[in-house]
């Protein structure tokens, strides 16, 4: 059955943003999607996402995306202080950018994050996206929603892809390698470079700042006099 899934990557992540994507999956794109080996992104590594997504693109399947920088993150985290109120509306945003095209769909998936399907419903309740679902069909958060259906996991596929990309650029731009795993050490010995090239407020916009580490890495800053 014709589908739209979405998926999101980066929740997790310290320096990087939230990419949430969603792509659209119709009956005689199954076969060719399974033999350019689609499955969940987390078990793909860098270079097959960077592949699959080029074949995902030459097959022209219908997908959009939304990245929401760790500046952004930071604003929506002081007004909703729930992540996954957050995702909720990310998801919402990206799901309706791709049904408005496609109104003839009648089966929405999402990657589970939440609690079920009705915590997702209230918590875009409380953002200026609540109309969309009146206009929309029923929306269902699946447990391993990428293993289960080819639209959440091309989706999880494209928000990678994205992601990756948007790690690139800002590599570019700040001329540093952000470390992607969580060694307090590396953290540690990253931030205070960061600080000492480009300053503490532009420390602050690539940082999720709820993160506890991100108090303890205060602390060290101020110790070091880097910050007042």
């Amino acid at each position: 059955e014709n589908q739209i899934g979405s998926d999101e990557v980066g929740k997790g992540e310290l320096f990087f943003p939230i990419v949430v994507a969603a792509a659209l999956v119709k009956k005689n794109n199954v076969e060719d999607l399974k033999k350019i080996g689609i499955k969940d992104s987390k078990k793909l590594s860098d270079t097959s996402i960077r592949k699959i997504y080029k074949k995902i693109e030459k097959l022209k399947i219908p997908h959009k995306f939304f990245i929401l920088t760790v500046d952004e993150y930071n604003k929506k985290y002081e007004r909703f202080n729930n992540i996954n109120t957050i995702l909720s509306e990310l998801h919402i945003r990206v799901l309706y950018s791709l049904y408005s095209n496609f109104p003839e769909i009648k089966k929405i998936f999402v990657d589970k994050f939440t609690y079920n399907t009705y915590y997702f419903l209230e918590h875009i309740k409380k953002t200026e996206f609540k109309n969309l679902l009146k206009n929309m069909p029923e929306i269902i958060l699946e447990e391993k929603g990428e293993e289960k259906f080819l639209s959440v996991a091309v989706a999880s596929i494209v928000a990678k892809e994205k992601l990756l990309e948007y790690i690139k650029e800002i590599k570019k731009k700040y001329r540093i390698d952000f470390p992607k795993n969580y060694n307090d050490k590396k953290i540690n010995e990253f931030s205070i470079n960061f600080v000492k090239k480009h300053g503490f407020d532009e420390f602050k916009k690539n940082i999720k700042q709820n993160f506890n580490t991100f108090k303890k890495i205060k602390i060290i800053l101020k110790n070091l006099n880097l910050i007042i």
